[in-house]
């Protein structure tokens, strides 16, 4: 005869199991996040996972990642007996030569000589000469990038040439913002991430902390030119754009922010859904809705000289960005003529949400949309210089990527576009701007 023990199993049993094992999950988790996580006291310290290795056998292994966590502590890293370049041109280094002719590209390492006199493009291999005569022509001969808005180069030329400058220029700069942030600010915010489900990313007390240590109690009245900042009001339907100024704007009489720190304007304007908390006024990332902020540049500044019955130009726009990204095609959106299979139906229904997912996410982070166009023949328009400089971001680098060689490529890669491509561009604006001095 056989007898079984059977388990009465109920509701309650049910619910006093799936409860415990909640409990230990949640306490375990608990405890990971208290030793993952620095405390929000004060601010962050970067500290790297292990010791780099000697200079020596990073770059007889050619391993970039170290090179730049070398570079992010600060001290020299010449050795003795010549500069790092010509050690590096020595071990064939490709990645690091192209990472310390980044790193120190202010100091031209690709002239200096040894103690032989002899310049690392005189020792440099096939391989590695021609990157270091890239950065030694510095700019010798215009280089069309391909990107979209190239035609405005032909456009600005002849008009430098017409126009004469202004005796006081009134001179624009527009910042992208959203997309790529800068790579050294992701080396330095390493430590804000926070692995949460559900939650933002990143922790805004830890970066509150990093901006206090840098900017401190400074105000937008306290900045010495006239300043604004994109926000997204994002409690109303539609979501309206907020603008900081530090001057007193007649069509926003109630928005004067000269008294607002700094650091409060910066974490409105850039908390992004997905990455930062909104801000404790409501607020989100400006780039939602003004990732490329030309139009509200132009806008602010041909309202404000209306109202002050000033009928000036401005002297040039210069719009700055943060990443060029090659156009790419996908399976298109649309929900009609559903495939009656289940299984195809479900396939053709995720698809075509990540397809619609993904160009709402590329419309609010990409600075190169329709506005460049109009913002370009907006200062055409009124005989105003316009110039772009953005540097092609060929890896796709995201905001949250702390790959070491990664952020090497990329850094390598705008180098190589601002001592080629937008060399020419940058003299351009340089020799128009010193015609005469700006104002406030």
């Amino acid at each position: 005869m056989r007898v079984e023990f059977r388990k009465l199993v109920n509701s309650g049993s049910l619910s006093a199991f799936f409860g415990k094992k909640f409990a230990s999950w949640r306490r375990l988790r608990a405890n990971k996040m208290a030793l993952s996580t620095s405390s929000p006291n004060g601010p962050p310290r970067f500290r790297f996972r292990k010791k780099p290795p000697p200079i020596e056998e990073i770059l007889k292994n050619d391993d970039v990642g170290a090179l730049l966590e070398r570079y992010c502590r600060g001290p020299s890293l010449n050795p003795t007996g010549g500069t790092i370049l010509h050690k590096a041109v020595q071990k064939n280094a490709l990645r690091c030569v192209r990472l310390i002719c980044t790193m120190e590209a202010g100091k031209k390492p690709w002239d200096t000589v040894d103690g032989h006199g002899r310049t690392p493009i005189e020792k440099a291999t096939e391989q590695i000469l021609e990157d270091l005569r890239t950065m030694a022509n510095d700019g010798k001969g215009d280089v069309d990038d391909g990107q979209p808005i190239g035609w405005h180069r032909q456009a600005v030329q002849p008009l430098l040439q017409q126009v004469q400058p202004q005796k006081s220029p009134d001179l624009l700069l527009s910042l992208d913002g959203g997309g790529i942030k800068g790579a050294a600010q992701i080396l330095q915010t390493r430590r804000i991430f926070d692995p949460r489900i559900k939650r933002p990313s990143l922790r805004a007390e830890i970066l509150r902390n990093s901006l206090s240590g840098e900017l401190g109690g400074v105000q937008l009245g306290d900045l010495p030119c006239n300043f604004i900042c994109t926000a997204v009001d994002g409690a109303v339907i539609p979501p309206r754009l907020h603008i900081f100024r530090n001057y007193h704007s007649e069509a926003h009489p109630d928005e004067d922010g000269s008294r607002m720190r700094v650091i409060e304007a910066l974490l409105a304007s850039t908390a992004a859904p997905l990455l930062l908390p909104m801000s404790p006024s409501g607020l989100s990332d400006g780039g939602v809705l003004a990732k490329n902020p030309s139009l509200a540049l132009l806008t602010e500044y041909h309202t404000h000289r209306l109202q002050a019955e000033d009928a000036r130009r401005p002297g040039l726009l210069l719009s700055l960005g943060t990443g060029y990204n090659e156009p790419r095609r996908t399976s298109g959106i649309h929900f009609g003529d559903l495939p009656k299979n289940r299984l195809f139906l479900d396939r053709f229904f995720m698809r075509t949400t990540r397809n619609l997912f993904d160009v709402f996410v590329s419309q609010s982070t990409s600075g190169d949309t329709a506005c460049l166009d109009q913002a370009a023949a907006w200062c055409l328009s009124t005989k105003t210089p316009y110039f772009r400089i953005n540097p092609p971001n060929v890896n796709r680098l995201a905001l949250t990527d702390t790959d070491p060689e990664r952020l090497a490529e990329f850094l390598w890669g705008v180098m190589v576009y601002l001592r080629s491509v937008a060399r020419p561009e940058l003299d351009r604006i340089a020799a128009y701007m010193s015609k005469t001095p700006p104002t406030r």
